[in-house]
């Protein structure tokens, strides 16, 4: 089996079933919609200006990892 993309991956039953619809819509936001954020799309295809860079966008990926440590936590 070969890599999910993200998107894919939020896309999972699985994930949604432990994550729940709103935190994997707040992901969706954060990292891969274009009408959000969309974080993972501009910086890894070096689209991303200076700007991108900010404290407050640090702090969104920081919240996102924190929030998914919490839900993998209770379910492990």
């Amino acid at each position: 089996m070969g890599a999910l993309q993200l998107n894919a991956m939020l896309d999972t039953d699985r994930l949604k079933g432990i994550a729940g619809e709103d935190l994997v819509l707040y992901f969706k936001v954060v990292y891969t919609e274009p009408a959000g954020f969309n974080l993972r799309n501009l910086v890894s295809h070096g689209l991303a200006d200076d700007s991108y860079f900010s404290l407050s966008n640090a702090n969104l990926v920081l919240h996102t990892i924190l929030a998914l440590s919490i839900v993998l936590q209770k379910e492990i």
